[in-house]
């Protein structure tokens, strides 16, 4: 998975020169069972807000590390934050947070609940880190997987 997540990212970076996406990645990771198209999606979706929220020329870091029995995959940006109150509504449909910054950024208030439904759908979990002001971490936990189907991590 540490080679996919870096071509994702590599590849997220050079559609997107306006900022610096790096991946911070151990290798190997363990294995999970995924569909990589449909993490692929999820992956787009938070990579795009990440660029959309944080300033052009800032870094938007793809990490990833095992915590208990999942791999968890972080995307951390420089952007404006989430609001306290807006961290669990944001992964519903159609809502999108009430503050400035969210109101002049074009959406429809679904790519975050459309990444939620695809984890979800995997046995994972989605989350967001944050605080108005010095950025995001959205995550997502996979569970480990010894299936002979699994994709390697």
């Amino acid at each position: 998975m540490s080679g996919w997540l870096r071509r994702v990212a590599s590849g997220f970076g050079q559609a997107n020169l306006s900022h610096r996406v790096v991946a911070y990645l151990p290798t190997p990771l363990p294995t999970i069972h995924a569909d990589l198209d449909r993490l692929g999606q999820v992956m787009n979706n938070l990579l795009s807000n990440a660029t959309r929220y944080s300033a052009a020329g800032t870094q938007i870091r793809v990490t990833a590390r095992v915590v208990r029995e999942s791999v968890e995959i972080q995307v951390v940006d420089q952007g404006t934050g989430v609001e306290p109150e807006d961290c669990e509504r944001i992964f519903e449909k159609f809502y999108r947070g009430k503050h400035g910054a969210t109101l002049a950024v074009r959406g429809t208030g679904l790519g975050l609940a459309v990444a939620r439904q695809l984890v979800e759908a995997h046995g994972g979990t989605i989350g967001v880190r944050s605080n108005r002001g010095p950025g995001s971490t959205f995550w997502v936990r996979l569970p480990i997987s010894d299936q002979p189907l699994a994709v390697a991590a």
